[in-house]
């Protein structure tokens, strides 16, 4: 399970839904666009536990997403990106002749996330989504006045999502802005390992994610 192929697919998938989301089909519908800040409930990162630090909570990233029907069926297909970079442990401490030195560890992660999601609007006004999301992950972990190399793990996962979205505000266009809450769960069961032993390892994100967005009139 730990190879570099199913990575490249998934970067090849990812550009493919790329491709996708710009052909007439999808354009004919309205693009979503949205800002999220994204607060890990479950960051399994065993490398910093390990290691008796906590692993980085906070994300903000940016999406994309156009909705079609299929087969009397409302799809949305969204793309993301989304980043994070935290100081997750430091110390400061003096060495002779009174030189102050501080460590730090900081973490850093850089994600693609894809969702496709099955929409049910609960009224005029208000949806309800769910399904899947595969995510691409870059994480690295910096390490400063500490003998450690830093750790780079490029990452791939699979899992479920879940989103709740209103309208907040309609103008006189079509347009409007939105808001919604959404919750991914992400198991990450592929990884670039470059000669690592990573077996028994798990990496598990739950992301409780808020966001403003805006939907364009045709």
């Amino acid at each position: 399970m730990q190879s570099k192929h199913p990575i490249n697919a998934a970067l090849t998938g990812i550009l493919f839904m790329l491709f996708l989301l710009s052909q007439d089909t999808l354009a004919q519908e309205r693009p979503h666009y949205s800002i999220f800040p994204g607060y890990l409930l479950v960051n399994s990162d065993q490398p910093s536990a390990a290691r008796g630090i906590s692993g980085a909570r906070w994300v903000f990233g940016a999406s994309v997403a156009r909705q079609k029907r299929i087969n009397g069926r409302i799809f949305e297909f969204s793309l993301a990106y989304a980043h994070g970079h935290s100081t997750i442990y430091r110390r400061v401490y003096s060495n002779p002749p009174y030189v102050i030195t501080t460590s730090t560890v900081s973490n850093r992660y850089r994600s693609i996330p894809f969702e496709v999601l099955l929409v049910r609007p609960l009224n005029r006004k208000t949806e309800l989504k769910v399904g899947a999301n595969m995510v691409l992950q870059d994480r690295t972990l910096f390490y400063r006045k500490i003998d450690i190399s830093d750790d780079r793990l490029l990452s791939f996962g699979l899992g479920l999502s879940a989103k709740f979205s209103t309208n907040l505000y309609t103008f006189d266009s079509g347009s409007y802005f939105f808001t919604n809450l959404g919750l991914r769960w992400t198991e990450f069961i592929f990884h670039d390992k470059k000669n690592r032993n990573l077996d028994g390892y798990t990496f598990r994100h739950i992301v409780l994610s808020p966001a403003i967005g805006y939907i364009r009139a045709l």
